[in-house]
């Protein structure tokens, strides 16, 4: 559950990425008061050279599903419509998507990165 004063869950998840050498980890949730949900990962380049990484997640296909089907579209994302950046060997980067937040009762969500992850 949420933390009571930042209202962050940690999650500290590894996610399966384009590029086995391009680590990436959702590393929280936030439950915000405007009724959207923040998702912070971070992306970590251990490739032994510079790469590209994808950091706009399209907000036409980036979403979250629940167990019902319904849709909660992607509303806001760190990097604007940045595509993609040269991330440098060795180094990491953070970023984060705001989502519409589900409802209170929803029991799982599925993340649909359509860019990006």
């Amino acid at each position: 559950s949420p933390d009571p004063l930042t209202r962050t869950v940690r999650v500290e998840k590894a996610l399966a990425t384009w590029n086995p050498q391009i680590a990436c980890t959702l590393e929280s949730v936030q439950f915000r008061p405007d009724g959207k949900m923040r998702w912070r990962y971070s992306y970590w380049n251990r490739s032994g050279a510079e790469s590209g990484v994808y950091t706009y997640a399209d907000p036409a296909t980036t979403y979250l599903t629940d167990e019902t089907g319904a849709k909660y579209p992607g509303a806001a994302h760190s990097n604007g419509t940045t595509l993609a950046i040269a991330l440098p060997d060795g180094e990491k980067v953070a970023s984060w998507v705001e989502f519409k937040a589900p409802p209170p009762g929803a029991a799982w969500l599925t993340a649909r990165f359509g860019s990006g992850l």
